[in-house]
């Protein structure tokens, strides 16, 4: 009996660390949002064009630029989303169309304009799209043109 007693105190203490390191985990990545939240909440309130997150997959980058633009649009700003491989996806499925008979504007070249002239624009997943050079012009001409 006394063995067994001492092997389940054994075990409540390594369960009781692995609950430390849970909560010290969690703690760690709550304040990490939170900084983020201050950073995202400060953008939305003084208005301007760029703010620029990076970091690995799954830490709360897209949630949280979404939340920021959801407070500029509810002020009264047009914005726009695009997730960057499938937007240049969309540009590159247009190659084949014929340009518009009215305008001589391509698919394609209605895409760029749009994400040029959006007030506000964010771009998710960069760095995920395939860096072909035809991609990376496409890119490098819609950061030159908003900056």
């Amino acid at each position: 009996m006394e063995a067994a007693t001492r092997g389940f105190s054994l075990g409540r203490f390594a369960f009781l660390d692995v609950l430390d390191a849970q909560r010290a985990l969690i703690d760690a990545r709550t304040r990490y949002l939170q900084s983020l939240q201050a950073v995202v909440d400060a953008w939305a309130a003084c208005g301007t064009s760029g703010l620029l997150m990076w970091g690995k997959p799954g830490r709360g980058k897209t949630g949280l630029a979404l939340c920021a633009l959801q407070a500029r649009m509810a002020a009264g700003a047009a914005a726009l989303y695009l997730t960057v491989p499938e937007w240049l996806d969309a540009m590159r499925a247009t190659f084949n169309q014929a340009p518009d008979p009215d305008t001589l504007r391509t698919t394609a070249d209605a895409l760029m304009e749009g994400a040029k002239d959006a007030p506000l624009l964010l771009l998710d997943d960069l760095g995920k799209e395939g860096r072909t050079a035809w991609a990376m012009e496409k890119l490098w001409q819609l950061v030159n043109h908003r900056s």
